[in-house]
């Protein structure tokens, strides 16, 4: 029996359940998610933004290469969704099919691939935002439960936040999803359970995974020069002594971590960070930090000793790190101080280089 057989017995065999499309259907895709997850990761907190932000850049791996592909997207309001219409209109050309979850009624799109699913008032999916994507090149889940804090800008609204590769958590979250839809549209399961045979989830290809982390890099970097550049504006006496805040500390994916140093690096802004840093990584559980040094103006020589005794430091507080974007005049420094074969000193070309041997040894990644 094939793999996608056993899935499919096992998904029938988990959804005897009553048909009934007013009453709410109280199961979490967040909370399974978590679960799973709950000795090795710990949820970031995301801003709807970087929701959509991260959303976009996975479906647009779908469009740019024309992969047939299954989709499932949990989108709280129909209202949301309406905002995406045209990517979705875009991906239906290409998808077996694309199932939303939403509350309200969803806009109209035509095609027989769109499953429209529409939750309860008190159904929990409606406090989640998710997109579940299966291709045969890689399968993904980016899942946020909102925290329903009071916010002035809708684009700030916070959600604990979980995103894997793993195709074992992948398969039990697809079947959860379908077990909603046989509840709230059986018409459509038998179509959607079919498809699921020709999608298994699998591990990613590397070229993919290159791609999308480029993208959330990318994005990272965006928002941290808006960030930058707002509090430029507000503190230009500050600017003038150096004291405006050039650092940033952003969450990459699973266990993993980017430390941004931009300006010129000196001594006492690393002798500075280095308690902070260590104590906020233990306390998100990280296990990976990647340094960027490709925006830094400079370093001190002082300062390029205090970072690789730094990255000793993490190394005995179980937090493995390594140095990206190393410029040539940055290398000099390195050279100049005999620092370039220091023990525990690792260094990456780019962060795509970095974040790929980051992502094998996570196991997200074949080797």
């Amino acid at each position: 029996m094939s793999e996608a057989s056993e899935h499919n017995q096992a998904a029938d065999s988990n959804t005897s359940l009553e048909v009934n499309s007013n009453a709410p259907l109280n199961i979490s895709l967040y909370e399974l998610f978590q679960d799973a997850f709950s000795q090795r990761l710990t949820p970031l907190r995301a801003t709807k933004v970087t929701l959509v932000e991260i959303s976009h850049a996975l479906e647009e791996l779908v469009i740019a290469d024309r992969l047939p592909t299954m989709v499932f997207t949990g989108f709280q309001e129909s209202s949301y969704w309406r905002k995406e219409l045209d990517r979705y209109l875009e991906m239906a050309g290409i998808a077996h099919s694309v199932t939303i979850f939403a509350g309200g009624m969803p806009p109209e799109a035509p095609g027989t691939n769109y499953i429209h699913v529409k939750l309860s008032y008190q159904d929990t999916l409606r406090q989640e935002w998710f997109l579940l994507i299966l291709t045969k090149q890689f399968s993904t889940l980016l899942c946020g439960r909102d925290r329903l804090e009071p916010v002035e800008d809708e684009a700030h609204r916070a959600f604990d936040t979980l995103w894997t590769f793993e195709p074992d958590l992948i398969r039990d979250l697809v079947t959860l999803l379908a077990r909603v839809v046989q509840y709230y549209r059986p018409e459509r399961y038998q179509q959607l359970m079919q498809g699921l045979e020709d999608f298994p989830p699998c591990q990613p290809e590397a070229r993919y995974v290159t791609l999308l982390t480029s993208r959330v890099v990318n994005y990272l970097e965006r928002q941290y020069q808006t960030q930058r550049e707002y509090q430029t504006t507000r503190t230009l006496a500050g600017a003038a002594a150096g004291r405006v805040e050039d650092t940033a500390l952003l969450p990459l994916f699973s266990q993993t971590y980017l430390l941004l140093l931009l300006g010129a690096i000196s001594y006492h802004r690393l002798e500075d960070l280095a308690t902070r840093l260590i104590t906020d990584l233990q306390s998100f559980k990280a296990a990976y930090l990647l340094i960027d040094l490709s925006k830094a103006a400079s370093i001190e020589p002082e300062a390029a000793a205090r970072l690789v005794r730094l990255l000793r430091e993490l190394h005995l507080c179980g937090i493995t790190a390594a140095l990206t974007g190393i410029t040539p005049a940055l290398a000099s420094t390195f050279v100049a101080q005999n620092l370039d074969s220091s023990p525990g000193l690792t260094t990456y070309t780019n962060l795509e280089e970095a974040s790929t041997s980051v992502l094998k040894k996570l196991g997200i990644l074949k080797a």
